[in-house]
């Protein structure tokens, strides 16, 4: 039994199933609906998350779920509401006062309303809908290509362009990189690169230009979809937790702004570990206690190819 407990992915007809519970949860309509719902096969195949307001039924009204329906039926429910678990027991355990915790972030924490940012396998395709409206064939063809190809994840799209772009613009890197790869060495007496070796400076120029305004266009269409993004629930309660535990860290993967928009709401002091070009750097007495951490990076950051440094924007 694969049961979930959350909000994230509950139908229509179950929050109606919940309503008519909550409004009498021991008649003999709610017991069975309740029932009805753990045995529920999108449910329990994990397809759809079980709400956690069951789980606020069933321990509300445990003695009398259990004197009125049969020994293996309720038995049955408390298996579900025990391996159900909305959290490790263990973290009721852990001693705010007495331990230093630290929260890693995964794609999953921006996707709860009112953020609604795609995860990683989804975040390609919403892109690559989005690049299509523009009308342009470089992105047709790209977007056709990844389809074909069963290219989904953002993370391949987004290094794939980075190599592309500087490879692009140092042809000596790019000879070496297909000769490292296809042990072959490019020469005018091959046809598959035989254009490329004729090409004069003014054709290079241009494709180095046309590339970059692909990436441009891309990049523009990622930033975009994430710069609206609002925090939600969970940013919201870290914010929180941060503000009276000023030396929690944060961890996360993501490069929105959700956090750093909720920690700012609450007012709490916190520190990217970044040294940016345009920002005083904190000394170690200056640091705040708390962190944010992006490990791939931040649309409020911009690196700058000539001077190599990050400024903060």
């Amino acid at each position: 039994m694969a049961i979930e407990i959350g909000t994230q992915s509950v139908s229509d007809t179950q929050k109606g199933y919940l309503s008519r519970a909550k409004r009498n949860p021991t008649s003999e309509d709610a017991m069975g609906t309740l029932l009805a719902v753990c045995r529920d096969r999108d449910i329990t195949s994990g397809r759809e998350f079980l709400h956690p307001d069951w789980r606020e039924i069933f321990e509300a009204n445990a003695d009398e779920l259990q004197a009125r329906l049969g020994s293996s039926e309720y038995a049955h429910l408390e298996e579900v509401f025990s391996s159900a678990q909305p959290y490790d027991p263990e973290t009721l355990e852990i001693d705010p006062n007495a331990t230093n915790v630290t929260f890693l972030l995964g794609a999953g924490a921006s996707k709860p309303s009112p953020s609604d940012i795609p995860t990683v396998t989804e975040l390609l395709p919403d892109l690559l809908q989005r690049a299509r409206r523009i009308g342009r064939q470089d992105l047709d063809r790209l977007a056709d290509f990844c389809d074909e190809s069963g290219i989904t994840n953002i993370e391949d799209l987004l290094t794939a362009a980075q190599l592309s772009e500087f490879c692009s613009r140092t042809p000596t890197v790019l000879r070496l990189v297909d000769f490292l790869i296809y042990q072959r060495r490019r020469t005018e007496h091959d046809p598959r690169f035989a254009r490329s070796m004729r090409q004069s400076p003014i054709e290079d120029v241009a494709g180095v230009a046309f590339l970059q305004d692909t990436l441009q266009l891309l990049f523009g269409l990622l930033s975009s979809r994430m710069l609206p993004a609002e925090p939600n629930a969970a940013h919201t309660a870290i914010a929180s937790y941060v503000r009276k535990n000023p030396e929690t860290s944060i961890i996360t993967t993501n490069y929105d702004c959700c956090m750093d928009l909720a920690l700012g709401a609450k007012g709490g002091q916190y520190s990217y570990l970044v040294d940016f070009a345009n920002r005083e750097t904190d000394t170690a007495e200056s640091l705040p206690g708390s962190s944010l951490i992006k490990l791939h990076g931040s649309l409020n950051w911009f690196y700058c190819d000539t001077c190599q440094k990050v400024y903060q924007i």
